[in-house]
């Protein structure tokens, strides 16, 4: 995400190095605009009668404005101010480095201040920077100062408090050989996720998929929140170490769709029960390699989608090699990081030593309960609106970078059935 520090570009024959230091007006190209042609003693110039400073919603924008005597003796700049519409704008005098005023500019130099504007909004913003000095003819020289924030795409994610409370989780493992040790991080993260799962009271059913034909092995095709706990924990232990892949086992949405087929969650089938139509269906793919599943990642998810009743009900999280490129010695997670994002989903490093706080942060994006409401695209965070049950929620919340999401305080959690809406514009990143 970008930071709030000024992004500094200078106007043609300005010197940032030569801040706060007399500048030679002779060796500048730019129109003194400021210039009054009357030859005085004292005769001020500003380098633009006029200055843009419009950006993007979300980004900084700086530009350099240059004070110079065009006169025959000294001119004294008594002040500079700065008077505008909205505190999106900012000035800097550098008195820092100038010093105080007033100032003492000989004949031809020149002194540097800068002007900002950080837009939060795609609203158009004036400005008027003013220079106060003894020129006899202009005391007073103007900048006349514009902007408007540039809206990229705007998002609205809508959620249901509380609704994912009950929910269908099923991980589709990769179990080729390069991921022994991903296997050893996922099953010692499964205590937390369990933990998860069991302090948010979750109504769950678990399940991994490694299998060609999609059926979870075993007799039981999944643990639930009234399984055991050691029982659960051996269960997951065992579906995560067995170590028998098939065609397919780097291709996660081909195993996902034949472990949700209808012959295998239906009556009879291998994994009858698995999916409640009641329920939210999770899915989490675990790999260090590009999807492989020979159609592409969007056929996948409207084929996942279609099979409940509520599209917005299934979402699809990932752990898998950062997107694009890749980490350490695991590929791109191409396919589930489009799935991820497109659903609404978390996409998740699998080069982290540690998966506790991947598997916490599932659960947390899953309940709506917990407060946490995992967005579906980076947001410009200045832009971000909620509203609850058509309410607008100017407190309560914060966002949080690290899983970009908005997230209630214990005191404002929304009742169970709310339903919050999150409009935001979409952080495109800066072109400044």
């Amino acid at each position: 995400m970008r930071t709030r520090g000024l992004i500094l570009v200078l106007l043609a024959g300005c010197d940032l190095g030569g801040a706060g230091k007399p500048t030679d007006s002779g060796s500048d190209p730019d129109v003194h605009v400021g210039d009054t042609g009357h030859n005085g003693p004292q005769e001020i110039a500003v380098s633009a009668d006029s200055v843009d400073l419009t950006t993007h919603v979300g980004c900084d924008v700086e530009r350099i404005v240059t004070i110079r005597n065009e006169g025959d003796e000294a001119l004294v700049v008594n002040g500079v101010t700065l008077e505008a519409s909205s505190e999106e704008f900012v000035l800097d005098d550098y008195t820092s480095v100038n010093g105080d005023f007033p100032w003492t500019l000989p004949p031809g130099s020149g002194y540097d201040v800068s002007v900002g504007y950080a837009p939060v909004d795609a609203v158009a913003d004036t400005a008027v920077l003013r220079v106060e000095s003894d020129d006899p003819v202009t005391p007073v020289a103007e900048v006349a100062l514009s902007g408007t924030g540039e809206s990229y795409t705007t998002n609205q994610d809508t959620f249901v408090s509380g609704s994912a409370r009950r929910m269908d989780l099923v991980f589709a493992l990769d179990t080729s050989a390069t991921m022994e040790a991903d296997w050893e991080k996922l099953d010692a993260a499964m205590p937390t996720f369990l933990d998860a799962l069991a302090d948010a009271d979750s109504d769950y059913q678990v399940a991994v998929v490694t299998q060609d034909d999609g059926c979870v092995i075993g007799a039981t095709p999944y643990v639930t929140d009234g399984t055991d706990r050691a029982a659960q924990e051996g269960v997951l232990h065992d579906w995560i170490f067995h170590d028998a892949p098939g065609t397919w086992t780097e291709a996660g949405f081909t195993l996902l769709e034949a472990a949700l087929s209808p012959a295998n969650v239906g009556g009879g089938g291998c994994n009858e029960g698995l999916l409640r139509e009641d329920a939210y269906l999770v899915v989490v793919g675990v790999t260090d390699d590009a999807e492989q599943s020979t159609r592409a990642w969007s056929t996948y998810v409207a084929g996942f989608q279609a099979i409940k009743a509520d599209p917005d009900t299934f979402v699809a999280h990932a752990i898998a090699g950062d997107y694009p490129a890749g980490c350490d010695d695991a590929l791109g997670g191409l396919g589930w990081y489009e799935a991820s994002v497109s659903s609404g989903g978390l996409f998740l490093s699998v080069c982290e030593a540690d998966w506790d706080a991947h598997l916490a942060a599932i659960v947390d994006a899953q309940l709506g309960t917990a407060g946490v409401f995992a967005l579906s695209s980076w947001p410009v965070p200045s832009s971000l609106v909620v509203t609850v049950d058509g309410v607008l929620a100017t407190t309560g919340w914060s966002y949080r970078e690290a899983d970009r999401s908005v997230v209630f305080d214990a005191a404002y959690v929304p009742a169970e059935g709310a339903t919050v809406q999150v409009d935001y514009t979409v952080d495109a990143g800066c072109d400044e």
